[in-house]
């Protein structure tokens, strides 16, 4: 019970992350705004699965602490990745 929110969780952080590498590795640039805005843009891509899922009633279901668990992947990955992209790009 519970594991698909870690999933969630670890899915947007992976997406973050890899937005990231490739902002950084594009403009060699991960200022605070533009983590910002990946980890915004992730958020509310979450809740935009979450809503279509809600939506197209195909047999799955909108949950919201699924849309949590991907907000909380998102700011982990705010948190964490730039560092761990610099480390491994510079």
């Amino acid at each position: 019970a519970g594991a698909d929110k870690v999933v969630h969780g670890l899915m947007f952080w992976a997406v973050a992350t890899a937005w990231m590498f490739d902002a950084y590795r594009r403009h060699h640039l991960l200022n605070l705004s533009r983590i910002f805005i990946i980890t915004a843009t992730s958020i509310a891509f979450g809740g935009a699965i979450e809503v279509a899922q809600y939506l197209m009633a195909m047999g799955r279901g909108a949950e919201w602490v699924d849309f949590l668990a991907d907000i909380i992947g998102a700011i982990a990955a705010g948190l964490t990745s730039p560092y761990f992209v610099r480390w491994l790009l510079d």
